[in-house]
């Protein structure tokens, strides 16, 4: 169902309606956009409605961390792992944690993709051994006003495909060719009828 979903969207996003939500959707830059902020990521919509969008860019990792704001995260007693911190978009926004922790969810963004923000869930995360737990700590989020993402869909500056674990806690560097196979897999499948697109939802 997810992949007819997506394939649908492939194919006919220059036509879709602005009223239908992408909201709970990847989103993939489409490889010949060249924007200083998006180029080549993968976003997670949060929200979309007519008032504009929230997101959050999936594929950023901070190269020079912030060890203050893990180790405040962390608690005095706390021991962060490294490598955590994401660049999650230019606008502010809380702190989250996106991971695959069942026992620390609070919103679930989809089969085994889990949010959370509470400190008490922030510092047992950023302290659980990386075998036992993916976890991506955002700092920031991507803002778009009303119309703006929908212009920015129909124009073709984004791609969409369904939340996996699979592509949220990809490499970073591996996460945006990892989506765009994706997405020409389901463009294929789309072509040769293996897919039966059902009809959107809109708002």
């Amino acid at each position: 169902m997810e992949d007819s979903m997506t394939n649908r969207m492939v194919n006919d996003n220059a036509n879709a309606s602005p009223h239908i939500s992408l909201s709970g959707c990847l989103l993939v830059a489409a490889p010949d956009w060249q924007n200083e902020v998006f180029q080549r990521t993968v976003c997670m919509v949060v929200h979309h409605g007519p008032q504009g969008a929230i997101g959050i860019v999936l594929n950023r990792g901070m190269q020079a961390e912030s060890k203050a704001l893990l180790q405040h995260l962390a608690g005095e007693q706390g021991h962060p792992r490294s490598g955590l911190l994401h660049f999650g978009g230019p606008h502010s926004g809380p702190v989250v944690a996106l991971h695959n922790c069942n026992a620390f969810a609070e919103f679930e963004s989809a089969e085994g993709v889990y949010v959370a923000a509470q400190i008490q869930n922030l510092r047992a995360l950023i302290s659980t051994p990386e075998e036992a737990c993916a976890v991506k700590i955002m700092v920031g989020q991507a803002d778009w006003a009303a119309g703006q993402l929908d212009h920015e869909f129909q124009q073709g500056r984004w791609l969409p495909l369904p939340v996996t674990p699979e592509l949220v806690f990809a490499d970073d560097h591996r996460m945006w060719p990892q989506a765009m196979l994706r997405i020409g897999d389901c463009f294929v499948a789309g072509l040769t009828g293996a897919i039966q697109p059902p009809n959107l939802q809109a708002n």
